[in-house]
């Protein structure tokens, strides 16, 4: 058995926190950049946003700068909005200069013209309202509550739609500089930079014949079918493999083949012989949702691999955010922010 299994099945099958390995790329820590400018526009996207400033030289010559953000995912779990940045209005950015491209920075901190000071990780309270999204749910139907508060279909089964998220993670040092990612509701116990696991938004949907969960920054939707006793003789790799469910009570059973090979999570390989068994169950108020899996891969561990995690409801709802590889061509190499 080895270990290396369970960096994957957070990634694949549902939200998992991760300990964080926090690399910088092309940015250069060592030196500082400093800018004044005026905001042209923020692109809100994943894997990283891009706050686009344009400085002006004595001269008066104009210079249009990028300067890296996290997500947009997270940024919005911080409470972070597109509508923080006005265009036209001026901005003060303290951050690292890239390697390569003068005219690209990493943002560490942020001062807007009302005097508001933001550093990378400085964390906003969440308004909870309903933002738009690129997917519809799943038609859920009427849910009835048990007497013990379990949500249920109407057909009698738990109800396990809505939005889960595992706790926002934040760097020990708020401009992202040094130190590591830890749970937000423990940061503060952190000195500044010290070196001691993420949190995105994922929305599960469901009817009688299926159950979605979409994620929330991994752009893609994994589908449980539940009218489907085996899967097809030919099942067609993919990222998220084939899953199959039944009920048995409370606990939604799932299995799932058909792997693509490749590397996933923290960049761990697995083959396409990957075949994952897993029990969903939520607690008495529905609150908690617990998954236990068991995993082989007989190219890749000896028998087999066991965990469970548990991920509570978000009070954020759902957003699917864009990614876009065009803005972060080469975003796997440059900045590891862990979510």
């Amino acid at each position: 058995m080895t270990n290396r299994a369970g960096c994957l099945l957070g990634v694949v099958l549902m939200a998992t926190p991760l300990y964080a390995h926090h690399s910088f790329g092309t940015f250069d820590l060592n030196r500082k950049v400093d800018l004044v400018g005026t905001i042209a526009g923020i692109d809100f996207v994943n894997p990283h946003s891009w706050l686009r400033v344009n400085v002006t030289a004595p001269d008066g010559s104009v210079t249009l700068y990028r300067c890296e953000m996290r997500g947009a995912t997270v940024l919005r779990r911080s409470g972070w909005t597109p509508e923080m940045f006005v265009v036209g209005e001026r901005i003060m950015v303290q951050g690292a200069p890239d390697r390569v491209d003068p005219h690209a920075c990493y943002v560490n901190t942020l001062v807007l013209a009302d005097g508001r000071t933001l550093d990378r990780y400085t964390q906003h309270a969440v308004v909870s309202t309903t933002g738009p999204s690129d997917r519809r749910p799943i038609n859920v139907g009427p849910a009835a509550a048990s007497s013990a508060g379990l949500p249920r279909m109407s057909s009698g089964v738990p109800n396990l739609a809505g939005a889960w998220a595992v706790e926002q993670q934040l760097m020990t040092d708020p401009r992202g500089r040094l130190g590591t990612l830890v749970p937000a509701s423990i940061a503060t116990q952190f000195a500044p930079g010290a070196v001691p696991k993420r949190g995105i938004v994922h929305r599960i949907s469901q009817d009688e014949a299926s159950v979605s969960i979409e994620y929330g920054q991994h752009g893609f939707v994994r589908t449980i079918h539940l009218d489907s006793e085996r899967h097809p003789e030919k099942v067609a790799p993919s990222r998220a493999g084939h899953s199959i469910g039944r009920w048995d009570g409370d606990v939604l059973v799932v299995d799932t083949v058909g792997f693509l090979p490749g590397m996933l999570g923290l960049e761990v390989a697995h083959g396409p012989d990957l075949h994952v068994v897993e029990r969903f169950s939520l607690n008495a108020d529905g609150s908690v949702l617990t998954r236990q899996y068991v995993a082989k891969d007989s190219d890749y561990f000896v028998g087999e691999y066991r965990g469970s995690d548990i991920t509570p409801r978000s009070p954020l709802p759902f957003v699917s955010d864009t990614c876009s590889a065009e803005l972060n061509p080469v975003s796997a190499n440059r900045t590891g922010d862990r979510k």
